[in-house]
Formats: structure tokens, C-alpha cells, sequence
């Protein structure tokens, strides 16, 4: 991977800190529910792009890689319990996994457990469904100048609470 987007390039299904712990305890996901929706617009608005043509190759920028947290101890184990409860309990999360087993958790990621002490207290989440989308703003492809200015505008103006329809047309194409 060459380098992710910000913004609209993940769906906060790993980052930890979209998920702080509260002062009594619970697990805030609203963050990662604002930024989980908002990578689904994303993911959305590039199909429209897709079908109608504008994008040829969504394979080159937009890749499935399962996503996973990794935390050390006993206090990060119970965070990333209380984590896992709150985000699966919500249908963006549906799937998610949650692992305490090393050998489980060496088959997720391999080269984070080799070596490993067998003493270590090791917790992990992963959710196989995960997207990245490659950098689309560095010009990569001749596309990519279009697709980012209009992507960050969807996404403005349903950050902003503005109508979708502001964001009326591509070069000779009306979105329907």
C-alpha cells in the first residue's frame, strides 16, 4: 500500500483512537460511526463513478484487506473488550471478530506474534471486510484530479447537513 486517504480513505474499523473510554467506563463510538458512514459514501459515490464510467479501474485505488487492532496487557485487553461489545452491538460492525487466543490470533497476523513471549497478554480484533482506498488526492492516475475535489465536496456537504443534490453534475454526466 502506497498510502491510505485521509478522511474518506478508512472506515474506522481499527483506529482506536475513534473509540476513547469514557470517564465511567463506556466506549464513545460515536467517532468511528461518523467516520464509518462517511467511508460508505465514499464507497458509494466511487461505484456510481464505476457505472457510469468514470472510473474504468476501481481495483487500482480501492483494495479488500482485513482490518485488525492489536493491543499488549490486561488494561488494553479490557478497552479492546469493551470496544468490541460496543462497535459489533452496531450493524456497520456486523462481523467483527474478537480474539484472547495467540494461536487464533498468529493465524490473523503471523509476524506480530512470531517471537512473541508466551507470557504476553495479547487481545485482537479484526473485521475481514475491510477497505482501503490509496491515495487518490497525489494524482496518481489522470482521473484521480476529478474524482478527489468531487468526492471531498459529497462529503462536505453531508458533513455540513447541505442536500446531496448541490452536487448536481460530473463533465457531461447528471447524477441520478
Amino acid at each position: 500500500m502506497r498510502g491510505t486517504m485521509q478522511g474518506p480513505g478508512h472506515a474506522a474499523l481499527c483506529e482506536l483512537n475513534y473509540t476513547p473510554q469514557e470517564p465511567d467506563g463506556s466506549i464513545d463510538i460515536s467517532k468511528a460511526l461518523q467516520v464509518n458512514t462517511e467511508f460508505d459514501l465514499s464507497r458509494q459515490f466511487w461505484a456510481y463513478l464505476v457505472k457510469k464510467g468514470a472510473i474504468r479501474d476501481p481495483q487500482s485505488f480501492v483494495h479488500s484487506v482485513p482490518h485488525m487492532s492489536f493491543v499488549r496487557g490486561l488494561e488494553n485487553r479490557t478497552f479492546l473488550k469493551k470496544r468490541f461489545e460496543a462497535l459489533s452491538a452496531h450493524p456497520l460492525y456486523y462481523g467483527m471478530e474478537y480474539s484472547e487466543d495467540k494461536k487464533q490470533i498468529g493465524e490473523w497476523i503471523p509476524l506480530v506474534m512470531e517471537g512473541r513471549n508466551a507470557s504476553d497478554v495479547v487481545t485482537a480484533t479484526r473485521m475481514v471486510t475491510g477497505t482501503v482506498a490509496e491515495s487518490v488526492s497525489a494524482g496518481r492516475t489522470p482521473w484521480a484530479r476529478l474524482v478527489w475535489p468531487l468526492a471531498a465536496l459529497l462529503l462536505l456537504v453531508v458533513i455540513c447537513g447541505g442536500a446531496v443534490w448541490w452536487f448536481a453534475k460530473l463533465p457531461g454526466q447528471m447524477l441520478s
